[in-house]
């Protein structure tokens, strides 16, 4: 319970400032949550526990505020005083108007979490909503227990598929061209006097890997000309891991939250989807809100970086520079945005190299 200390009117002004920031910011936490209605199965219950137990307190301070308003109100108050507690009083319905309709949109959200609503599809290894709830205790375990196995799934095959690439990626990196090296760094301002300016092992993965996707060589990018040129001298498996390479695509991700088994759940700001991503590294250092500028490689049921993945933090310089270059390319349609890629990876990656952001994921050189 939180206890209440009456304020005195010298706070009046304060109030008056913070609480229209107040409302603003859950009307958009509200806004997020209504989007998360088309795919709850993506949130888990440690962030459903965190918001019931979050906005439960807020409607306590609710009443807290209300009582303050009316004490106030019995003060002889000059006209402005009146004016801005009549306003206040507006505003504190408003917020506990919001934080009642996020309750209950939290709470109709929880029994569709990924720990209790996950099934494997006959036809493939990935997620699907169950659409009826639980009718039994039992009923609930078996599609909790079910859930847990399709993770340890998905976890194997990227296990599986992380080794390939751990072990295929820098065999590809080392036959990139001199010349596709010294263009990329010339467009990441890293060549100078004839010389890279690579300074570190990070920076070095980050180049190579922004070559073999945006250095274009007869109208292909790096993986698609080497798969091509050397197809016949490769493995079968070595051709699985190129195709795989070949559809990889730039973006940046939001974490959303952590899940079990090197989990996280990721938004694509670029193509307003969300992925359940896996990595190593990512899934114990990431948190809520921290941007991902990465390649990304879709496989049934999850996604996985190239191995240059850059974690950006909300306090980096570089957060608002990186969503103004997103904002800018989302309000282009889908064919403009497909060309103009390579133009917003370049200054996004020119933006996390500048400001020292460069911790990559699963993999060094």
């Amino acid at each position: 319970m939180i206890s209440f200390q009456s304020k005195p009117i010298t706070f009046l002004p304060t109030f008056a400032e913070v609480f229209p920031v107040l409302v603003k910011i859950t009307q958009d936490e509200y806004e997020e949550l209504l989007e998360a209605q088309l795919q709850p199965y993506l949130l888990d219950d440690q962030l459903i526990e965190y918001l019931l137990k979050f906005y439960q307190s807020e409607q306590e301070r609710e009443l807290l505020w209300e009582k303050q308003l009316e004490l106030w109100q019995e003060l002889k108050l000059t006209a402005e005083e009146q004016r801005k507690i009549s306003i206040l009083r507006k505003q504190v319905e408003q917020l506990g108007d919001l934080n009642q309709k996020i309750l209950r949109l939290v709470e109709s959200l929880s029994p569709y979490t990924l720990n209790k609503l996950l099934a494997k599809d006959e036809n493939e290894f990935g997620l699907k909503l169950l659409l009826e709830e639980s009718s039994s205790q039992r009923e609930f375990e078996e599609k909790s227990s079910e859930a847990d196995e399709i993770m340890e799934s998905l976890m194997r095959d990227y296990t599986k598929i992380r080794s390939s690439l751990t072990l295929m990626i820098p065999k590809l990196l080392a036959k990139i061209p001199r010349c596709a090296i010294e263009a990329c760094a010339k467009k990441l301002n890293l060549y100078q006097d004839e010389r890279l300016l690579v300074q570190t092992s990070d920076e070095a993965l980050v180049l190579l890997d922004y070559c073999l996707f945006h250095y274009r060589w007869e109208g292909r990018n790096l993986v698609e000309k080497h798969l091509e040129t050397h197809f016949s001298s490769l493995s079968e498996e070595e051709i699985a891991v190129y195709g795989v390479l070949k559809h990889a695509f730039f973006t940046v991700l939001r974490v959303e939250a952590a899940l079990r088994e090197g989990g996280l759940v990721v938004y694509d700001l670029l193509r307003g989807e969300f992925f359940i991503l896996f990595d190593d590294n990512l899934s114990q250092t990431a948190k809520r809100g921290m941007l991902i500028v990465c390649h990304l490689i879709n496989q049934p049921g999850f996604v996985l970086t190239t191995g240059a993945a850059i974690p950006v933090s909300l306090s980096s310089q570089s957060v608002n520079e990186i969503l103004n270059h997103v904002q800018t390319l989302s309000l282009l349609n889908e064919e403009k945005k497909s060309s103009e890629i390579t133009k917003l990876a370049t200054e996004i990656f020119k933006a996390c190299i500048w400001n020292n952001l460069l911790l990559p994921a699963d993999f060094h050189l």
